[in-house]
């Protein structure tokens, strides 16, 4: 069966095809007792979760019952989901199943050299030393990217003191070979991020001293932007924020081919990625600080991966409206 989808009220998405199911986790039952609103009688909610996590979709329509029910065979055999809360994660990659591919099935344009998947932060990371990864950039970035975010880890291979090379993070490509924006490791070991304009230019390029890392060691990169606002660029570092861009607002230079991971066709980042992710937003200095504490979904809850606790699944009908109450246990899969 092909991997189904579901959209609730435009901002709650579950997929049926998500998470991983190989990774133990010691669960304790949870258990709560409420009335109920409708028929007044006492129930029993019963799920697992390492974070007491608990879903309940209520007041939803017929028409999300029905599809519900449709998929009901395809969850109860024991398929995992992963939910997440909104259409602005654009990419995801966790590299533990030694794949190039998205969270989305999005597989790169162009990859040449064999991949090496190392051992990463979490799991496995993707070693590029002398390897091209290319994305469609219109895949994960709208036409003029006005807001955005960019984020993963990353260990250098090389020896950081003795460093005297360029090294690409990664590089977003516009038109006619013109970049959209770009974070590189340089020579004299800082980071530098920039971004462009469509009337040519810079409007702005900000970045921080990487001198005292080490080889091998992981770190985290995030990096966040809003042209539509002056000073809307910020550069962080496991976390902390480093630097706010000094601009104007602008208007970002169109793009019209890759989004390029690790490579600018001239210097490669000679280091292990992993957890990239790409957003259409800008995630809040909480939020960035959440992602340099723990790994993407699905080995951790940053975006839950869940599974059906039982084949249970009740959908009362709301006396008097065309809506059903639908309660589904989960539980977690790490």
């Amino acid at each position: 069966m092909a991997a189904p989808r579901i959209l609730y009220n435009t901002d709650i998405t579950i997929n049926f095809d998500r998470g991983l199911s190989v990774y133990d986790l010691t669960q304790r039952q949870v258990s709560s007792i409420n009335d109920n609103p409708f028929t007044g009688a006492r129930q029993r909610l019963i799920f697992f979760s390492q974070y007491d996590l608990g879903i309940r979709c209520g007041y939803a329509s017929a028409d999300l019952r029905n599809q519900l029910l449709a998929l009901w065979n395809y969850i109860k055999t024991g398929n995992t989901l992963s939910f997440w809360h909104d259409p602005d994660l654009k990419g995801v990659w966790t590299y533990e199943g030694k794949s190039l591919n998205d969270n989305e099935g999005n597989a790169p344009t162009t990859a040449t050299g064999t991949m090496s998947y190392q051992t990463g932060k979490y799991g496995l990371g993707l070693s590029i030393t002398n390897q091209t990864v290319y994305y469609a950039a219109s895949t994960y970035f709208a036409t003029a990217p006005t807001k955005g975010t960019i984020a993963f880890w990353f260990a250098p291979a090389f020896v950081v003191s003795s460093n005297s090379s360029n090294h690409t993070l990664f590089q977003l490509d516009g038109a006619s070979g013109l970049g959209v924006m770009a974070a590189y490791w340089t020579s004299i070991n800082t980071i530098v991020w920039g971004v462009n304009n469509s009337a040519g230019g810079t409007p702005f390029t900000i970045g921080g001293s990487v001198s005292t890392l080490l080889q091998n060691e992981f770190h985290h990169y995030a990096f966040t932007w809003d042209s539509t606002i002056a000073n809307g660029g910020k550069y962080y570092l496991d976390g902390v924020l480093v630097q706010t861009s000094s601009n104007s607002s602008f208007t970002i230079r169109n793009i019209a081919t890759n989004f390029r991971v690790g490579y600018d066709a001239t210097d490669y980042a000679n280091g292990t990625f992993d957890d990239l992710l790409i957003r259409s937003d800008v995630l809040s200095d909480f939020e960035i600080t959440q992602l340099a504490r723990t790994s993407l979904w699905n080995r951790r809850n940053y975006f839950a991966s869940l599974m059906t606790d039982d084949m249970q699944f009740n959908a009362s009908p709301i006396a008097g409206t065309p809506n059903f109450d639908i309660e589904m246990n989960f539980k977690e899969v790490v």
